[in-house]
C-alpha cells in the first residue's frame, strides 16, 4: 500500500516516490510515443565518479556525493548526441517517468514556436484574440509575446515558500493542494485565469506559471485543437521518444503545461538534443531554427528586464524568453523546475544534461546554486 496521497504527495520524503507516479494521483492525458523506433542514442558510457565539484563553501566534493546531496533521481548526459552517462536512484529506471514541474514550460515554449512558424499566431496580438474567455480580465491586453516571456502586467504572486500563494491556489484547480480548493473557487484553469482582475504597473519580468497556462490557451484557441494533441503530434512524437509521457489535466481536460508533464530522463535528453541542434533531430526540423536561435540570443531588452527582476543577481547577464532560461554568453539553455528538475543544453560543448530530482523544498537557493555548480562541473569535465 502506497504511503503518499493527494494530501501529502509534495512532502519529503514521500515526493521521492510520488513524483514518479503522478498519473496515479491526478487525471492525466497520455502523450503517446507513436509508431516506429525511438531516435538513436548511441552509447559510449563514461564514469563521472572522478569529477570533483566545487561547493558553495569553496570545498571540492566528489560528484557521486553531490548527486546524492542534491536528491538526484535520474541523470542522463549526452555528448554530441551520444549517451555517455546515466544514473538512477530512488527506484527509478530508464523507463521510469518523473514529474518535470516547470521544465514542462520549455516544451510549451517550443510548441509555440512551431505554431508561430506556421503563421497561426501573431506574437504582438492580445491573448484574448485567441482566448476570448480572457476578455474583461486582467489578462485581456497581455500580448502573446508578453505571456511567453513572463512580462505581463497581471497581478499574480509566485512565492513557493508562502503556503497559500497564488501559485499554490492555481494548482488546487488540479487537486494538487486540496486544502486550497475553496479559495480557487473553480476546477478549471481557464476560469481561474479569466477571474483575475488586478494588474500591476509597468512591463517587467515576473515569473508566473499562470502565464504558461495562458500560452496553452492561446495555442488551443489559434488551432481549435486540444493543446495536448498539438504537443503530442507536433513536438513529442517528432522526438521519437522511447517511452510514453503524460500531462496533468484539470476537470475539463485542459492540460497543465505550466508544471504538469512527466517523462523519462532519456526522453528529456532527446528534447535537449533537439534544442542543441537548433530545433532539429535526426535530420528533421521540428522547431523552426530561428525560434530556437532567437531564444538563445535574446535581446538587450530581455537582459535588462531580467537584471531588474527580483533575485536576478544569482544569474548575471541571463535572460528569460519563450519559457526558457538563457545565458547568452555561454550559449546555454536551461529548463528549471521546482524540487530540482533541470535540463541543461550547452551548445559549444555539445553537452546535454537531464537531471530529475525530488528535493525537500520547492525552491531552496542553496540547492539551486549547488546544482548549477554541479551541472557546470559535469559540462566542463566531459567536454574535454
Amino acid at each position: 500500500m502506497r504511503a503518499y496521497s493527494t494530501e501529502n504527495w509534495l512532502s519529503p520524503t514521500l515526493n521521492r516516490e510520488s513524483f514518479q507516479h503522478v498519473q496515479s494521483l491526478f487525471p492525466t492525458a497520455r502523450l503517446r510515443r507513436g509508431a516506429g523506433e525511438p531516435s538513436a542514442l548511441p552509447t559510449a558510457l563514461a564514469t563521472i565518479d572522478h569529477i570533483m565539484c566545487p561547493t558553495l563553501d569553496g570545498s571540492m566534493v566528489p560528484m557521486p556525493q553531490l548527486l546524492e546531496d542534491t536528491y538526484t533521481d535520474s541523470l542522463v548526459i549526452l555528448r554530441h548526441g551520444t549517451l555517455i552517462h546515466e544514473h538512477y536512484a530512488s527506484g527509478m529506471q530508464a523507463d521510469s517517468v518523473h514529474l518535470l514541474n516547470s521544465v514542462s514550460k520549455t516544451f510549451l515554449g517550443m510548441l509555440a514556436g512551431i505554431l508561430v512558424g506556421d503563421g497561426l499566431i501573431d506574437l504582438d496580438a492580445p491573448v484574448s484574440t485567441y482566448a476570448p474567455h480572457l476578455t474583461g480580465s486582467a489578462l485581456e491586453q497581455t500580448t502573446v509575446r508578453q505571456a511567453l516571456d513572463m512580462t505581463s502586467g497581471v497581478k499574480f504572486n509566485e512565492d513557493y515558500a508562502v503556503p497559500d500563494d497564488d501559485f499554490w491556489v492555481e494548482t488546487s484547480v488540479l487537486g494538487w493542494r486540496p486544502d486550497l480548493t475553496a479559495k480557487a473557487g473553480t476546477g478549471s484553469l481557464k476560469d481561474f485565469a479569466s477571474g483575475l482582475t488586478e494588474t500591476e504597473q509597468g512591463e517587467g519580468l515576473h515569473y508566473r506559471t499562470l502565464l504558461t497556462n495562458v500560452v496553452a490557451m492561446v495555442l488551443e484557441g489559434a488551432t481549435q485543437t486540444p493543446v495536448q494533441t498539438l504537443m503530442e503530434q507536433r513536438l513529442w512524437q517528432k522526438l521519437k521518444p522511447e517511452y510514453e509521457g503524460n500531462v496533468v489535466v484539470d476537470a475539463t481536460g485542459f492540460p497543465y503545461f505550466g508544471a504538469g508533464m512527466s517523462i523519462s530522463a532519456r526522453d528529456l535528453a532527446r528534447f535537449g538534443q533537439m534544442l542543441l541542434n537548433d530545433g532539429a533531430l535526426e535530420g528533421e526540423q521540428i522547431v523552426p531554427a530561428d525560434w530556437v536561435q532567437a531564444t538563445r540570443a535574446g535581446s538587450d531588452k530581455h537582459r535588462a528586464q531580467f537584471a531588474a527582476a527580483d533575485d536576478a543577481g544569482i544569474l548575471p547577464g541571463w535572460h528569460y524568453q519563450n519559457q526558457t532560461w538563457v545565458s547568452t554568453a555561454d550559449s546555454l539553455l536551461l529548463g528549471i523546475g521546482i524540487y530540482g528538475q533541470n535540463l541543461y543544453v550547452h551548445q559549444p560543448s555539445g553537452i546535454v544534461i537531464a537531471k530529475l530530482s525530488t528535493q525537500p523544498e520547492p525552491a531552496n537557493e542553496g540547492l539551486l546554486g549547488q546544482t548549477f555548480l554541479l551541472l557546470n562541473a559535469l559540462q566542463q569535465d566531459l567536454s574535454t
